[in-house]
């Protein structure tokens, strides 16, 4: 149910029993709402160490696990902050490390990407210091659009394998995220 513009709130225990007892032309003017109508994103933070960042290309990391029959996994925004140590990574140009429900098809070059972080935008994942970095969200490549699956886990996963399996920093993702049915 929408919330109608102009509506005003107070809180109230979840144990307060909100049935209208009043009158029909008192009651006719008041809703029950949870939080949960407002439509506030969630947020999850996992932080993937350089042998996961390194197999991304094989072995994708759960993110968010899936939210049972009728809903899907919604990406509002993601941001990735490299924790730098002493050696970069080497990921080529124009790999995508991604935020999907479906990972990356090798076969078909498709990427069904709903957020990802782009290797030749500046700075990136191979960079040598300390280095956040916004999602492209809602990216859409030529091939397909991203759908979103019921059901489904969100994954991290990577288009391509690095040039080298170097890099020993640990990288931290934030994704907000929307639970849609």
């Amino acid at each position: 149910m929408p919330i109608p513009p102009g509506t005003k709130f107070h809180g109230v225990s979840a144990s307060v029993d909100t049935t209208d007892r009043g009158s029909a032309s008192r009651d006719a003017l008041r809703d029950a709402y949870t939080i949960e109508d407002f439509g506030n994103p969630l947020s999850v933070t996992t932080t993937l160490s350089p042998s996961q960042i390194l197999a991304l290309d094989t072995t994708p990391v759960e993110v968010i696990p899936a939210q049972g029959a009728g809903k899907s996994i919604l990406v509002v925004s993601a941001w990735m902050k490299l924790l730098f140590n002493s050696v970069p990574y080497q990921f080529m140009n124009q790999t995508e490390i991604g935020l999907s429900t479906m990972p990356f098809d090798h076969e078909n070059n498709y990427y069904f990407t709903q957020s990802n972080f782009i290797v030749s935008n500046s700075p990136s994942i191979n960079s040598s210091s300390d280095v956040w970095v916004l999602s492209n969200t809602g990216k859409l490549n030529t091939w397909t659009s991203a759908p979103l699956l019921e059901n489904t886990p969100l994954s991290l996963y990577s288009s391509q394998a690095p040039v080298s399996l170097v890099g020993d920093s640990d990288v931290q993702f934030k994704v907000y995220y929307k639970i849609v049915e």
